[in-house]
């Protein structure tokens, strides 16, 4: 709590009349603030003059390291420690003042871009002080307003100064006297902000309206902390009071908010005072408003609940209503299942949902209170979220309306009707939301099987999210500013949404419901803790179950268990034909930790549950056990030969990993007959098992052996987890020398579906699984090089691009032949996309339009789109904008291009994004997927610790360094294993030593230097080369490979480009030398590889070759050099590229005796007599050819020449005599 008398450390008092605080004045402020008291402790630490302060240690050192004992072998290693100083908690308004009601007046000017308020605040005094504390941020407060003007007794405290906290954000207010317990004020401010475009508190968006005109209007977004910017407030979730609002605007705009307008007054200047009733007793964060003009924004008819009368509908810009009568229907749906579901009707007369152009986030679950009037609660949505065309929209979208519909609506229970106290149990709200929106879905649409898109959209994406070392608990005591807004994550969302679903599981659905039920009931209109959910979910089972005691646990632990499952199997005493031990599990857990190493001996109270195929037949379900303990054991009647596995249908929030035997079991399972284990626990096993691999506790060969069943699969869940943990090994070995055989592999296992799928468009109505599917199986089969895929993709392309008024494209695939025409095309085909794009009003397409514009290959192109989000007045709207970077960052070819175009503007992209949402935290997130290096990590680290400031990113620059360092340990272990079982699937040698295809061989510059004047009888000589290779890189990567046989380079090599090397390998099995450089050389850069070299020459007639003949005039043995490249021996020549795909143009020069001559592939361009007497003999450029064309011959003969050959007798021939 803060002091009531004393803030001297933030303290700003105010002299003048007026005060202005600035959003960027106090973040600078507040930035050198940290920077004054970062210096003052460190000075304080050096000079002893206090104790040194705790500091948190948020990552461990640690080091990765492979034995080296030859030269196919490499070592790394690396230390990394990383010290922060404790964040600071934020502080809470003191409670000693109660607020009760906001009388508030807007005055927005559109055209100056600025508001005036007027707040008459009334509140109860609970504690005698004479300080009144709100937040407020922004606003320029008129300090000769500010007075209490009402009171419930006969003394009103005089004003005397007021003094801002910038830390905090609070407006401390002194008065001359002390308030008095149970008397209420009303005190009056006055004040003025600007309106920007920030998507925060009050803002202003931009359109164009049917006449193509652009247009402004103002919406808002108050969650979490953004109501301090639009009126001086005690802007925390527990502290609610009634709004009664007034808006002053333009008579050509209208207005809505909470609450319903009472009666609108047209004043002098022609202005409109529209007067809105009374709210709910609501938080502030729920506080809403849009003022739009009215011959662009209206509303679809009313929906009204008989029984109840209560009346829903949809609202938006008028062109696009439409498009959103799908969404009105789902709304009327929705609000009717949850009035019968929670037994508590909706509070309000009428609900509106409002899709605006411009929103952060999906939507807004604002509320209203009926008071004494007819009153309406207002949810905000991006327009996205309510756009679906049922005669042309996609599978996902359709998918997505529905469940943020029922999301929203859920919050008019779970976080209006009931809050959370404080943001640090947001899953109170939040996780309850995203629950409820699965219930009401598969109500709307049973056939969905949400069941299904549970485990895949919110179960497989939290598990990934919570098992770094550095995750949170769900429920955190303490939060700084910037936790509250890092609070919304995968945690508190989809963690929060399985909890409730396994408590569902173990208490009985009926019990849940009803200890729900009576949870809402009594704390209608007030805020709770998690205790208090756990009693009434407690006292629903007559307390037979104590929720509090297993739940504790669950959300005041971060990550989650691992239960391995090891069966004792029967034996049987041949001797006296009996059985002699029973079967038992022997069920253990433990954290999963990607660092074993590191783990804490942390427990759950685990709802175990298992089923094999003889309980399955039989629909006889096994009964519960607790696990609570590091181990315990059950016995069971399974048979030896039958498999058992654990958590049917996902319910339980745990990870499995099961003995070899039995996996082994159902592994011959799913190979024999798939169907025969359940399509959930199908997809768990693959996600369960890819992820276990990384605790190193299940090798990765078995992963690998477990989906080669997928041939056969064709259902949904399964196919889901295969993608996502297909798309993890892609970002581990994207950049290394396998990664063409395992997209090789990949490609086999996605092919049968591929084909049973195909482009053809999919009832969605009667076969939605495979329509979800089908993108997804497209996408991949086509990024894996599948040339119909492409050349499909690209053809759907052209036919549109050709005929621009017809987009016969399906909704569900434009994102994905977008991406393929864009990526396998030329700007051609992106500026296409990026006209469509300046002029596209519609959402939907927008939104398909950004995902295949990222998909460019280009460098040039890549860095122009990416510096497209930062220009003023951009065509990409400011709430696409973080995905759009993180679509670039997600491709292979242009991550490294976004990751240095990130550090270049990170001022930019901070002052944007990194104060406040997590925007610029997922954008880390995505582009350090793929660094999977310990220069990579370096690189990360190094800018991390330049960053002084990392406001709401702090907590995601750790999350990565944990990622990437997880990445390398796991690269480094598994490489070797994933090689082997790739070559043992692959038939082909040849196949297997491959080159990758991320930087290919333009031209090369070959100099060689034979030596021939040696002694009779001699089988053996060298030759000094030297080789100048032009290189394209295709894919970025930090590294070359070329093929070298018999070749000794001659350090140093030189690099022309802005890299270095920093480290070479050579692998002699396969003939492999590798250079490694300093960073990642991002797509279409240009470099040129200079190595200076001695080769052989010997008689064995491979590359460059001796030979011999006896000359018949003198019998005299005279030695030549000769060439045979064909199949793989220019590599001993010269290093190379040396297979026949990477063709190049080359330029050869050769230094030989005066006696000799020289030819090779092209005509000679001339000859150079040297100081030595040697002559330099230069060739013309040949043709682009692979290097087994390559021909030499260096001899002492001469030629008879023919020049009337050839058809035509155009062509000279020359035979060497």
């Amino acid at each position: 709590m803060i002091s009531t008398r004393h803030f001297d450390q933030n303290k700003t008092t105010t002299e003048s009349n007026t005060c202005r605080i600035s959003k960027k004045l106090f973040w600078l402020s507040l930035s050198l603030i940290i920077a004054v008291f970062i210096v003052l402790i460190s000075l304080t630490i050096y000079f002893g003059v206090r104790p040194q302060p705790k500091t948190f240690v948020y990552y461990e050192t640690s080091s990765i390291s492979t034995s080296t004992r030859n030269h196919n072998e490499t070592t790394i290693s690396t230390e990394l420690t990383t010290v922060q100083p404790p964040p600071r908690p934020v502080e809470r308004i003191p409670t000693n003042l109660k607020p009760e009601l906001y009388q508030w007046t807007i005055t927005p000017d559109l055209i100056a871009e600025t508001f005036i308020g007027d707040l008459f605040y009334t509140f109860t005094c609970l504690e005698s002080t004479n300080i009144l504390i709100l937040h407020m941020v922004g606003l320029n407060i008129d300090n000769s307003t500010i007075a209490i003007v009402n009171s419930s007794s006969s003394s009103l405290p005089i004003f005397d100064s007021w003094s801002y906290d910038d830390y905090n954000q609070f407006m401390i207010i002194n008065f001359s006297f002390d308030f008095q317990p149970k008397t209420t004020y009303t005190v009056h401010i006055v004040y003025s902000a600007s309106i920007e475009r920030d998507l925060e508190g009050f803002y202003l968006s931009d359109y164009v309206d049917v006449n193509g005109i652009s247009r402004t209007f103002i919406t808002s977004q108050m969650e979490p902390t953004y109501a301090r910017s639009a009126l001086p407030c005690i802007d925390e979730p527990a502290r609610k009071a009634i709004f009664h609002i007034t808006v002053n605007h333009d008579p050509s705009y209208v207005v809505w908010t909470n609450g319903e307008v009472e009666r609108s007054d047209t004043l002098i200047d022609g202005r409109i005072n529209s007067y809105f009733s009374p709210t709910l007793n609501m938080s502030t964060y729920l506080l809403a408003l849009i003022a739009a003009p009215k011959s662009d924004f209206a509303c679809l008819p009313d929906r009204v609940i008989s029984s109840k009368n209560i009346k829903s509908r949809i609202c938006g810009r008028r062109q696009i209503l439409p498009q959103m009568t799908y969404a009105d229907e789902v709304a009327f749906k929705v609000l009717n299942f949850f009035n019968q579901y929670f037994d508590i009707d909706y509070a309000l007369p009428k609900i509106e949902h409002f899709g605006v152009p411009d929103f952060e986030g999906g939507a807004m679950e604002n509320y209203g209170k009926t008071y004494q009037f007819l009153l309406l609660g207002l949810l905000i949505y991006a327009e996205f979220g309510l756009l679906f065309d049922e005669k042309t929209g996609s599978t996902s979208q359709q998918q997505y309306v529905t469940a943020l519909i029922a999301h929203e609506v859920a919050h008019q229970w779970f976080g209006n009707l009931v809050s959370p106290t404080w943001w640090g149990e947001l899953w109170l709200k939040e996780g309850f939301a995203n629950y409820m929106e699965t219930l009401a879905s598969n109500f709307i649409e049973p056939s969905w099987k949400q069941e299904e898109l549970f485990v895949t959209e919110k179960i497989f994406s939290f598990m990934k999210a919570d098992s770094l070392p550095t995750s949170r608990p769900i429920s955190i005591e303490m939060t700084t500013l910037a936790d509250i807004f890092l609070m919304y994550d995968s945690i508190t969302y989809d963690k929060g949404a399985a909890l409730i679903r396994m408590m569902n599981m173990f208490l009985g659905a009926e019990n849940f419901q009803r200890g729900i039920q009576n949870y809402l009931k009594h704390f209608s209109y007030s805020s709770t803790t998690q205790q208090d959910l756990w009693r009434y979910l407690s006292e629903a089972t007559n307390r037979t179950i104590d929720v509090e005691l297993i739940m504790t646990g669950w959300t005041h632990q971060a990550r989650y268990p691992v239960v391995e499952v090891n069966r004792i199997y029967t034996k049987i005493d041949h001797k006296l034909q009996q059985q002699r031990v029973n079967s038992e599990l022997v069920i253990t857990q433990q954290p999963f930790n990607l660092f074993p190493s590191t783990a804490k001996r942390e427990t759950w109270w685990i709802p175990f549950k298992y089923f094999d195929r003889k309980s399955l037949e039989s629909s006889n379900e096994n009964s519960l056990a607790w696990l609570n303990s590091t181990s315990t054991q059950i016995s069971i009647t399974t048979s030896n030969s039958d498999w058992i596995m654990a958590n049917p249908n996902y319910l339980g929030i745990y990870r499995v990993k099961y003995d070899s035997m039995n996996f082994h079991l159902i592994l011959n399972q799913l190979q024999t007959d798939h169907t025969r284990i359940p399509t959930i626990n199908r997809g768990a096993l693959i996600d369960d098992t890819f992820a276990i691999t990384y605790t190193f506790l299940i090798n990765i060969t078995d992963a690998y052996k477990l989906i080669g069943y997928l041939k056969n699969e064709r259902d949904f869940v399964p196919w889901i987890a295969a993608f996502s943990v297909i798309e993890q090994q892609e970002y581990l070995l994207g950049d290394h020398e396998i990664f063409p055989e395992l997209q090789r592999y990949f490609l086999s296992l996605i092919l049968p579906l591929y084909n049973s799928i195909g482009w053809t468009s999919i009832n969605q109505s009667t076969d939605w699984r495979r329509a979800l599917l089908q993108p997804k199986a497209l996408s991949a089969a086509c990024f894996y090089g599948y040339r119909e895929c492409i050349d499909t993709a690209r053809s759907m392309f052209r036919r549109w691009y050709f005929n621009p008024t017809q987009n016969g494209i399906p909704a569900s695939l434009r994102s994905i032949v977008y991406c393929i025409a864009v990526r396998e095309g030329s700007h051609e085909e992106f500026q296409f996309l990026w006209n469509r794009l300046e002029h596209e009003q519609d959402p939907t397409e927008t939104q398909y339009l950004l995902h295949g514009l990222a998909c460019i290959q280009d460098r040039s192109q890549i860095v122009w789109f990416l510096n497209q989000h930062l220009q003023n007045e951009s065509i990409i709207r400011e709430q696409d904008m973080t995905n759009s970077i993180i679509n670039v960052a997600h491709s292979r070819d242009s991550n490294q291009i976004a990751w240095i175009w990130i550090q270049e503007n990170w001022s930019k992209l901070f002052a944007k994004w990194g104060k406040s949402d997590s925007g610029l935290g997922y954008i880390i997130d995505e582009v350090t997927n793929r660094f999977v290096t310990v220069r990579q990590l370096n690189e990360f680290k190094n800018f991390v610790d330049s960053i002084i400031d990392k406001g709401t990113v702090y907590r995601q620059f750790q999350l990565s360094l944990d990622k990437i360092t997880a990445a390398i340990t796991w690269t480094t272990i598994n490489i070797a294993s994933i090689t082997e079982f790739l070559r043992s699937m692959d038939d082909s040698s040849i196949v297997n030593q491959r080159l990758p295809s991320f930087a290919i061989p333009l031209h090369y510059d070959l100099y060689i230097k034979p030596y021939l004047n040696i002694t009779d009888n001699v089988n053996h000589s060298v030759f000094d080369g030297q080789v100048r290779i032009h290189i394209n890189i295709t894919n970025a990567t930090d590294r070359i490979l070329l093929h070298k046989r018999s070749i000794i380079i001659r350090e140093p090599i030189e690099i022309i480009g802005e890299v270095s090397i920093i480290e070479t390998i050579f692998n002699q099995d396969r003939d492999l030398y590798t250079i490694i450089f300093n960073r990642i050389i991002p797509i279409s850069t240009q470099i040129i590889v200079i190595l200076n070299y001695l080769g052989q020459l010997s008689n064995d007639i491979d590359g460059f070759f001796l030979s011999s003949y006896v000359r018949s005039s003198d019998r005299v043995t005279r030695y030549l050099v000769a060439s045979q490249m064909a199949p793989i021996s220019a590599r001993r020549a010269l290093p190379c590229f040396d297979e026949p795909t990477f063709k190049a143009t080359f330029s050869l020069t050769v230094e030989h005796e005066s006696q000799y001559r020289v030819w090779s592939n092209m005509p000679i361009e001339n000859r150079t007599v040297l100081s030595n007497e040697l002559i330099l003999t230069r060739f013309k450029k040949s043709i682009s050819m692979s290097s087994y064309l390559l021909a030499l011959i260096v001899a002492d003969f001469e030629c008879l020449t023919r020049n009337d050959t050839g058809l035509h007798g155009n062509i000279t021939t020359s035979v060497p005599m």
